[in-house]
């Protein structure tokens, strides 16, 4: 049997990679938040802030314990950092990215 596992499992492209998975038979393996639908489609679910470093790699050494390997690994989360932003007629200053 294949595994994957699908961080940020919880939103639409995550939660639709998971579906199409779990009809495939595929072992899976969910993080992110908003997991309780997963339940019925696999016993591991790894409920994590994933923009939070520290709760990311705690869920990593658990999902860790869980499987050796995955076969598909899928980053479906998307974090975002919104910093203030000035515009002048030059340059955008103080736009940081992470």
């Amino acid at each position: 049997m294949k595994t994957a596992l699908i961080w940020g499992a919880g939103g639409g492209i995550g939660r639709a990679i998971v579906r199409q998975l779990a009809r495939e038979n595929w072992q899976i393996l969910v993080a992110g938040r908003n997991l309780n639908s997963f339940t019925d489609l696999t016993d591991f679910v790894f409920d994590v802030e994933l923009s939070d470093a520290f709760l990311v790699q705690s869920a990593t050494t658990s999902i860790s314990q869980e499987v050796n390997e995955a076969d598909l690994w899928v980053y479906a989360c998307m974090v975002q950092i919104f910093h203030p932003i000035s515009i002048d007629s030059h340059s955008v200053k103080g736009c940081i990215f992470r």
